[in-house]
């Protein structure tokens, strides 16, 4: 089984494996569906909402001293995204899942104070496993021949035609970051175009953001200014990415990167 780890806001880590601590984490891939009803029958199901899992970790140490530390550092990793109310993220190989520890129970303690069991409660309001996965495509690549010059509203038969597969079960929710400099980016997915009408400088960057549905412009000095405003609105800026292998269509004129988020209810199994 992939081993636990808890990463927080302030990137500090905790890997829950190796000769201190003992942890299964097989009841982190506990979910359960909410669902609405009409009549008796079922009508849709969703993950909103507030959720919470549990984890039993046990922590061993050859002296007290150290186990002392090593207990002092559990709790200060995990109560630092408490009182930030900023939350950390577990992580099971590929997958991971955002969330608080917001009960930490004491279920055994030695006597020598070398041995701790505690049983986390993990709260979360995105009920999610993801995996991130990004595709970079740069400008001025070698053209793809097909010509795209029907049934678009811009010309590509001198732009590229790539593809990106994306392993989801299902549509996805995404990230397009288009670097600069550009002028009114557009880029097909799947056929569906996802354009703004606006300047990105050579230093920097626009990214929508389909799950946060924003569309900002990060400026030099790190600044987030929306562009929301300056969408296409005859085509959809946060439709979700389809399942399989996706085709990516674009002028040829500025760099991107598409990153696609598979959210699953339990990480995927792996050795």
């Amino acid at each position: 089984m992939a081993n636990l780890k808890y990463t927080n806001h302030l990137n500090q880590s905790i890997e829950f494996f190796g000769t201190n601590y003992f942890v299964n984490s097989y009841k982190m891939r506990d979910y359960a569906w909410k669902y609405d009803t009409d009549f008796n029958k079922l009508k849709k199901f969703n993950r909103v909402g507030i959720n919470s899992r549990k984890l039993t970790i046990s922590v061993l140490a050859n002296n007290s001293q150290t186990a002392l530390d090593l207990y002092n550092s559990l709790y200060e990793t995990f109560e630092l995204d408490v009182l930030a109310q900023s939350p950390g993220k577990f992580y099971i190989g590929d997958y991971y899942f955002v969330g608080f520890v917001s009960e930490s129970a004491k279920t055994d303690f030695s006597s020598a104070q070398n041995l701790l069991t505690l049983e986390l409660t993990i709260v979360s309001d995105t009920n999610a496993w993801v995996k991130e996965t990004t595709y970079n495509f740069s400008k001025n690549q070698l053209i793809s021949g097909h010509g795209y010059v029907y049934g678009y509203p811009y010309n590509y038969a001198s732009g590229t035609t790539k593809n990106l597969i994306n392993e989801s079960l299902y549509d996805s929710n995404f990230k397009i970051t288009i670097y600069g400099g550009a002028s009114d980016p557009a880029v097909y997915l799947g056929g569906h175009l996802y354009s703004v009408e606006t300047d990105i400088e050579p230093n920097e960057c626009m990214i929508i953001d389909s799950k946060n549905k924003t569309v900002q412009k990060i400026q030099a000095d790190g600044t987030a200014v929306s562009v929301l405003e300056c969408r296409d609105r005859d085509n959809y800026i946060f439709q979700k990415i389809p399942s399989g292998t996706v085709t990516v269509n674009w002028d040829n004129n500025f760099g991107f990167d598409v990153t696609i988020f598979d959210e699953r209810s339990e990480p995927k199994w792996a050795v």
